[in-house]
This record gives structure tokens, C-alpha cells and sequence, in this order.
């Protein structure tokens, strides 16, 4: 099974927050913005010796619990079997509880399920005696069957509710799956959950053991291999029946006999008390996989994967992985599974580390088709969560995988928050600054494919905060070489500047950014000069009103041929050449490209385009007297938009 959403309250970080997850999930986000809180939540969920500690609560809350709720999704055939009494519209939710008392953590699960309110009391009682008292108790026109045995209650109210439906209601029960152990080993029956951490000590983290995340990995994938093949789901279904009937209190005579001498023992000192014995049913066989041991061998020198250096073991994990992307269809001699049958759910801090950039883009190609579709051989189903700092590790196109995670000033401690966008979302947003019905917006394969000419430079902005989108490259020297004659550095305050080489890309950006939280200006031309021709001003001034729509002018202040610095964008009349031409005049204008053609070897063409050329002459006209008010205005907007964020 997936994970299709995780809850997380009272945990480091985060107070409350939810978390939604892809087949690939990109979590994005400054420094101690709780990135590692989800990741090491999740951790904390499969754990099967959890350990938390008094930092580990919310503001050192111990008064209120530690609650990690996973939606599961997707649910293979085994486990939709296993799990169909706690199926809510086929998703499957668990909450694994960790309270704080006396110096000590404890822990457990429930569950969502449909239930019937009057067994509440009986399920939330622990005492194997008093449950089946309670059980005893309840209604007998309910027409619940007899049980001899406290294992037996779940059981039968399961299958009283399959059938009363209508007399059923969401709620929380605790106590899933029994005693703790059992709940975690069904939990990860057929879903293994394998963390790639960013720090040197992987075992220090949370529910970590000390082994390394690559042998974790490669013995999840024989294990699953194993499992999911058809002789051993053969054999293990006939040992484990043999086995139940074997070890059932009705083969063995001498297990009733117990409660007979026992209570016959105890009479002779309390003659009104009875001593009743149940046995627990031995259904599943257990059986012990092979565990892999690895060597690896660099340089000559052979030693284990623990003793390796981080870069290494990351990329075997990365080799790993290609391994079963490369291998994902089942030749004709081998078994063919026609949907998935076990997950492998892996979240990785920073892939990036000790990774060249090359090897970046190799991760993110490997990432995206492994998690595509599933192993047609051994029917593993890969899901991937990961925190970057690198744009080299996901694609512009891919947004709506992004998970923008935020510390949101307010009363107290800044609250985490988790920003996303839908391609239906940005494609609807388009159609509406374009005047057009949500009906003609694009298609999302149609969004897609005008999104794949933004690059890596235009993926950057995620990692601002603030993005400028600027027209050409011209206005992108200026500004920057204007920002450098303030002794400011963009870059150092999380403004990022992305060229995008013509006006026509600019929508797009803006919107995948506005709708993930980042804000965004925009710097473009009016091509006022183009307003005597009917023909070409059309579409001119078309995209004229759809960019300011987009950067949230009311309908009422959209002109055709907007100019000058407004709180969203800044518009020249013709070009940022234009203008400073008209600002320093034109003799200086020429006169400063012509020194700086001259110092610095370039064309005349391309003084404005570099921004130490376009900062040369920036000096000279500014120690002339010039002024540039409208730049000056800029910063200003582009300050407020940083303030506010």
C-alpha cells in the first residue's frame, strides 16, 4: 500500500500539519522549516522499537500526545484482504499514538473504521476478562454469536457490521490489530519503509536501527521477491493451516483439562472463584527470511557497507534503484503479476549530497521511472519521498509533486504549513486571465507541454523568496547591476531573477509560483511602439491585460499599454534601453556603451546583457547626475513583496 496522506500533531516541528503525497514527492523549504520533521515521522510511524524522547514534543508538550496518522492507499490484493473490516472508501487510516508519563513513552495504534457505537466500551477495554464480560453483556437481540476466547470479539463484531451498514459511523477506535506487535507486523506485511538520512549518524535518528539504508533496501527487495512469489505463498498457506489445526485447543485435550485441576486447586482455598485459561489461535507459520551481508570493495580495499564513505553508499542506494527500474518487465519464463503486490516506500534527506551534479539529474531520472508503474516480475511498487535544496533534482513541469513546507508567523511558535498546486489548478488560473471559461482551459497533457521549456534556471525561484520574472536578458543586467550600485546582493536576500527570453513565458512561472505561496514580479515591455498597427497591437495588447490579471490588477485599472512600477510588475513603455536613454540622455547613454565596448571586448549590442558591463555604465551615469527613478521604484516593490513573506 502507499501512502496517500500523513497527519502529523505535537511532533518537533509541527504542531499540526497534513501532509499529501505522489508517487514521487518533492518537499521543499528553508532551513528548519520541518522537512525533516515529516520525514522523521514517518520513520517514527513504521518504527518497530520507537524511542522518542522530551524534545522530541512540540514545545516540550508532553501534556498532549504524539500522533503520526498515515491514509494508506492503493492497498494490494493481500492486504485489501487483511484489512477489509477497517477499509474507508478503500483507504486504510492508522494513527500510532506516543504519550509521555512519568519519564517514560509509551505507544500504540487505532484506526478509522465504520463501526457500531454500541461496542465501544468493549473494544476500548484492554483486560482480556473484563472484555469478554462486556461482550457477554451486550444486547442479545444484536444476535451476536458465543465466543470462549477474548481474540474472538473483534472478529465477530466485524462481521455483525458487514452486515448493518446503515447503523455504522466513522470514528477512531484504539486497540487496532490487538497487542502493538501485532498492528506493526501487518502494517508492514507488505509495505517496507527504508530512510536515507542527511546526517553522518544514521542510527541516531529516530526509530533507526543501526543498519545502513542500503541493506535495509536490498533485503526488502528479496524479501518482497520472496514473498510475493506463488510457490512460497503456496507453501506458507499449508503450513500455517497445518499448524493452526495442530496447536488448536480442540487437538490438544490436555489444554481444557488445565482450567478443570486449576479451578478444582482453587477451590480449596476460595471455594466461589473459578480459573478460565483461553489460548490465543497460531494462525500464520512464522518464517525467516534471508538477510543480506554486503561487502563492498573500492579501491582495492574490501570492508562493510557501514565503512564506506556516505557519497558511495548513496550511490549504491541510487544503483539499487536502477536496478529495479531496469529491470521492471517479466520475461516469458518468469511469473507476470498484473498489479502490485507488496510497496517499498523510501524517503531520502537531500539526495544531492555528495553527488555531482551530473549524478543529480541521474537521481531525478531514476526517481521519476521507477515510481512510474510497478515490477511486472516480483511485483514491487516503489513510492518516494525526498527533501532537496538542488533545482537539478525535479523539473519545472513537475510542481504539483512539490510540497512547499513554510514556518508561519503568528501566536507563539511559527506554525509549520505545507503549500501545493494541481496542474488543473495553474490551467484554470490561465484560462482566467485570459477571459476564457474554465471549460477551454488547457488540458493538464496540454499545460504539460508548454511547461517543458522552463529549465533549471526558472526552477530556482522555489527555492527563493521572491521571484523577479524578467522578460530578457537585457533587463536582467540592469536590474542586477542597479541592485550591486546599492551594495545589495539578490541572491543573499532569496531573490531570485529568472530570464526567461520573450514575453509570451511569463504567465506560466507567475502562476505556479503565486499558487504555491511564492511571491512573484514581473518585469516586461508594454511594445507601446507597436500601437499604430492594428494588426500587431491586438495580441500585444491581449497579452498586455493577461499579465496583469495574473499579477492581481482589478479589471477596472487593466489599461492596453501599461507603463511605469506597480505593486506586481513593472512594465517599460518600449524597452529598460529606451529608458535609461531617456534618463541619462542620449550622448551620455552612447558614450558609456562605447567605454564599456571598448573595456570590456564586447559587441555594442551586448554591453546591457552581462551585468558587470551594463554595472560599468551604470557608474558613469550615475556619477553624471542620472537618476532612475522607475528602477528605484522596482526595488521598492520587490522590498514590500519580501516583507510581507
Amino acid at each position: 500500500m502507499r501512502l496517500g496522506r500523513v497527519t502529523v500533531t505535537n511532533f518537533r516541528a509541527i504542531k499540526e500539519a497534513s501532509l499529501d503525497l505522489d508517487d514521487v514527492t518533492v518537499l521543499l523549504g528553508e532551513n528548519n522549516a520541518g522537512k525533516s520533521s515529516f520525514i522523521a515521522a514517518l520513520d517514527l510511524f513504521f518504527a518497530s522499537s520507537p524511542r522518542v524522547k522530551l524534545t522530541d514534543f512540540h514545545s516540550a508538550n508532553t501534556s498532549a500526545e504524539i500522533g503520526v496518522t498515515i491514509e494508506f492507499v492503493h492497498l494490494t490484493p493481500a492486504e485489501r484482504e487483511l484489512f477489509s473490516a477497517n477499509l474507508v472508501d478503500d483507504s486504510l487510516t492508522v494513527t500510532r499514538h506516543f504519550h509521555f508519563e512519568a519519564g517514560r513513552e509509551n505507544y500504540g495504534y487505532s484506526v478509522d473504521k465504520m463501526v457500531y457505537p454500541g461496542f465501544d466500551a468493549c473494544r476500548a477495554e484492554e483486560g482480556k476478562t473484563q472484555k469478554k464480560k462486556l461482550y457477554d453483556e451486550l444486547p442479545p437481540e444484536l444476535g451476536l454469536p458465543q465466543i470462549s476466547r477474548a481474540d474472538e470479539i473483534e472478529p465477530a463484531f466485524e462481521v455483525w457490521e458487514a452486515a448493518n451498514s446503515s447503523k455504522l459511523v466513522r470514528k477512531r477506535v484504539g486497540g487496532f490489530r490487538g497487542f502493538k506487535n501485532v498492528a506493526s507486523g501487518q502494517i508492514k506485511k507488505n509495505t517496507d519503509f527504508v530512510l536515507v538520512t542527511a546526517v553522518k549518524d544514521a542510527g541516531a535518528e529516530i526509530g533507526q536501527s543501526k543498519t545502513s539504508p542500503v541493506k535495509q533496501l536490498i533485503d526488502a527487495v528479496a524479501r518482497q521477491t520472496i514473498q510475493n512469489s506463488a510457490p512460497f505463498r503456496q507453501f506458507v498457506s499449508e503450513a500455517s493451516e497445518k499448524l493452526s489445526a495442530l496447536t488448536s485447543p480442540d487437538a490438544v485435550p490436555g489444554l481444557i483439562k488445565i482450567n478443570e485441576h486449576l479451578t478444582s486447586i482453587l477451590a480449596r482455598y476460595y471455594k466461589d472463584s473459578t480459573i478460565t485459561a483461553t489460548w490465543d489461535a497460531v494462525n500464520d507459520l512464522p518464517v525467516h527470511l534471508p538477510a543480506a551481508e554486503i561487502a563492498v570493495t573500492d579501491h582495492g580495499f574490501t570492508t562493510s557497507i557501514e565503512g564506506v564513505g556516505h557519497g558511495l553508499q548513496r550511490a549504491i542506494v541510487l544503483t539499487v534503484l536502477q536496478y529495479l527500474a531496469e529491470h521492471g518487465a517479466a520475461d516469458e519464463k518468469q511469473q507476470s503479476f498484473e498489479e502490485p503486490q507488496s510497496d517499498i516506500i523510501i524517503a531520502i534527506e537531500e539526495p544531492e549530497l555528495y553527488q555531482h551534479p551530473t549524478k543529480q539529474r541521474l537521481f531525478k531520472k531514476v526517481f521519476r521511472d521507477l515510481c512510474r508503474s510497478f515490477n511486472e516480475s516480483n511485483g514491487i511498487r516503489i513510492q518516494i519521498l525526498y527533501t532537496t535544496h538542488s533545482p537539478l533534482l525535479f523539473d519545472f513541469p513537475d510542481f504539483s509533486k512539490l510540497r512547499m513546507i513554510r514556518r508561519e508567523p503568528g501566536g507563539g511558535t511559527p506554525a509549520v504549513t505545507v503549500g501545493r498546486s494541481s496542474l488543473k489548478a495553474v490551467s484554470r488560473r490561465l484560462a482566467q486571465a485570459n477571459g476564457l471559461h474554465e471549460k477551454l482551459a488547457f488540458s493538464e497533457s496540454a499545460l504539460l507541454a508548454r511547461l517543458h521549456v522552463f529549465g533549471s534556471e526558472v526552477a530556482e525561484g522555489f527555492f527563493g523568496r521572491c521571484v523577479v520574472l524578467i522578460e530578457g536578458p537585457s533587463d536582467r543586467a540592469i536590474i542586477e547591476a542597479y541592485y550591486g550600485s546599492l551594495g545589495r546582493d539578490p541572491l543573499d536576500e532569496g531573490i531570485v531573477f529568472a530570464s526567461l527570453e520573450g514575453k509570451t513565458k511569463l504567465d506560466r512561472p507567475a502562476v505556479v509560483f503565486s499558487e504555491l505561496g511564492i511571491p512573484c514580479f514581473m518585469v516586461f515591455d508594454s511594445d507601446k511602439k507597436h500601437a499604430d498597427n492594428v494588426e500587431a497591437s491586438r495580441a500585444k495588447i491581449r497579452l498586455n491585460r493577461q499579465l496583469q490579471k495574473i499579477c492581481g490588477v482589478e479589471e477596472a485599472s487593466i489599461v492596453d499599454w501599461p507603463v511605469g512600477v506597480s505593486p506586481n510588475f513593472c512594465s517599460w513603455e518600449t524597452t529598460i534601453e529606451e529608458y535609461l536613454k531617456a534618463q541619462v540622455g542620449e550622448e551620455m547613454f552612447g558614450r558609456a556603451i562605447e567605454k564599456a565596448k571598448s573595456n570590456f571586448a564586447v559587441d555594442r549590442d551586448d554591453c546591457l546583457k552581462t551585468p558587470a558591463v551594463a554595472s560599468s555604465c551604470l557608474v558613469l551615469w550615475r556619477e553624471s547626475g542620472a537618476e532612475f527613478p522607475e528602477l528605484a521604484a522596482l526595488v521598492s516593490a520587490v522590498d514590500r513583496l519580501l516583507d510581507a513573506s
